[in-house]
């Protein structure tokens, strides 16, 4: 058996920087690689994608509490194009938008990345908070502190059994349905109804971070 490991060759583009000493001392460095098109925001290659490439996969993980498990649970560009879609519209059914942000309690998941791009597209502000703030912290302070500065209209939680000491941290009692409605979801059990923000345009940043690796756009899934 072979120990080699094979790996794709990434097209990057070649390394052109520009130099710039000021008189004052000062040195600038620049990207010399022309800026080059990119798309208008995040939510365009999901489209684009799901058109080209439907039944290709765009998202796969393995088993978040058993990783060694055999096997990968995914999802192609089509079913996460109709999935983002059906989710935003809950969203704007339960109040999101431009001023009603969503949170999101979860770890790196299927699941996350979806209601991510469902906010985006509903046009609401996406606030994904560290786990740990949620399930390690004895004060809740951060989660608080985010929970005062976004005031989110919908709370997404991965499970509800164990983001809950976190959620009675910020919003105890009734004060949290008055204020947000919260999603959660239980493993191995129905989703219960109740919720959370994003911009959905790439910035300017977001677009030279991709661009290195852009060399054949056609060519990128």
């Amino acid at each position: 058996m072979s120990s080699e490991i094979p790996f794709r060759e990434v097209p990057y583009l070649p390394q052109r920087l520009v130099v710039e000493h000021r008189d004052d001392g000062c040195i600038l460095l620049r990207n010399g690689q022309p800026k080059r098109r990119h798309p208008p925001h995040m939510l365009a290659p999901l489209v684009y994608w799901a058109s080209a490439r439907p039944d290709q996969v765009f998202l796969a993980q393995r088993d978040p509490d058993t990783p060694s498990k055999p096997g990968w649970a995914t999802i192609t560009y089509s079913e996460a194009l109709a999935r983002v879609r059906a989710l935003a519209q809950g969203f704007l059914d339960a109040g999101a938008g431009p001023d009603r942000p969503v949170m999101i309690l979860s770890r790196n998941a299927i699941e996350n990345a979806l209601v991510m791009y469902a906010a985006m597209w509903a046009g609401s502000p996406v606030v994904p908070v560290t786990p740990a703030y949620a399930t390690l912290s004895e004060d809740f302070a951060r989660l608080k502190h985010i929970d005062r500065l976004t005031t989110p209209a919908i709370i997404y939680v991965e499970d509800g059994e164990e983001y809950q000491r976190g959620l009675d941290g910020i919003r105890p009692g009734d004060a949290r349905r008055q204020h947000s409605r919260i999603v959660c979801r239980h493993r191995g059990h129905r989703a219960r109804t109740q919720l959370a923000e994003v911009c959905r345009r790439a910035t300017p940043n977001a677009a030279c971070r991709r661009q290195p690796f852009a060399r054949h756009v056609s060519q990128c899934v």
